[in-house]
């Protein structure tokens, strides 16, 4: 037996921004949770559109039961390849979410819809999650503010994650695109203790200079303060216990973004 969800986001354009005036966009997600198999299937729809636009699904889910998840991209309904997508991992209680982004360049219904199919597999039945779905207008060097919803597939849900669009080339953080390209030198950049009581150490900043970001797992920035040391050290004892993400953003535009748990109990 399947149980079928539907999601409908309708974003309304800015013409001032375009380049031409657009027409709204409506994204439809029906979402099929089979059961007795560890797979969830949604099926997302453009009805119409007119502009440059992505969208972008992942899945968030109770920390208290954080599993491994894959997420596998069927491709639209055209017959184009299965690609397979970033993991989704949880470790010891702390859960991030990577994104699965679908650019323009796909192919349309002759119908001027766009339908794909993506499959969600658990790997445990009883994990507790949220799909999402949002839609959002790029520009050369402008992006529009997603209009952003979800939909529940368990109501039990405790916590959102950190809500960013990321692929290969881009990352949407707090309506600016960004650099998503992690330098291999940055992969010596150090932070501890995690979890952290009082004082957040972060090493290996060399050659590095920009500014550091602390977020909360809404994207919004707690702290922030300049990079042009080997090392910093972030005061966090007056934020309350919870899971939080260092970003670490050079000039040029270069970035790493880490998570941290602030746990005193």
């Amino acid at each position: 037996m399947k149980h079928i969800l539907t999601l409908l986001v309708v974003c309304s354009l800015l013409p001032s921004l375009l380049f031409a005036q657009s027409s709204p966009m409506i994204l439809q997600m029906d979402v099929e949770e089979i059961s007795g198999t560890d797979e969830i299937i949604a099926h997302l729809r453009v009805v119409q559109y007119d502009s440059v636009f992505g969208f972008h699904m992942g899945l968030i889910w109770d920390i208290d039961k954080a599993t491994f998840i894959q997420i596998e991209d069927d491709g639209p309904k055209m017959g184009s390849d299965k690609q397979t997508f970033s993991t989704i991992y949880a470790n010891q209680g702390f859960v991030q979410n990577l994104w699965v982004s679908f650019p323009l360049e796909c192919v349309s219904l002759d119908s001027g819809e766009v339908l794909y199919s993506l499959r969600f597999k658990r790997l445990e039945q009883d994990i507790e999650f949220t799909l999402l779905a949002d839609t959002s207008i790029y520009l050369i060097n402008n992006i529009i503010k997603p209009h952003f919803e979800t939909v529940d597939c368990n109501s039990m849900l405790k916590d959102v994650i950190y809500i960013s669009n990321q692929n290969n080339t881009i990352q949407v953080q707090n309506g600016t695109i960004v650099s998503n390209e992690e330098p291999t030198h940055w992969q010596s950049v150090k932070l501890y203790p995690n979890p952290v009581r009082d004082i957040l150490f972060i090493e290996g900043l060399e050659d590095i200079t920009g500014k550091w970001i602390l977020s909360d797992l809404y994207g919004r920035t707690i702290l922030s303060g300049p990079v042009h040391h080997s090392s910093l050290q972030i005061q966090v004892n007056h934020l309350s216990d919870s899971f939080y993400f260092i970003k670490i953003q050079s000039v040029n535009g270069q970035f790493i973004s880490k998570p941290i748990h602030i746990q005193r109990n």
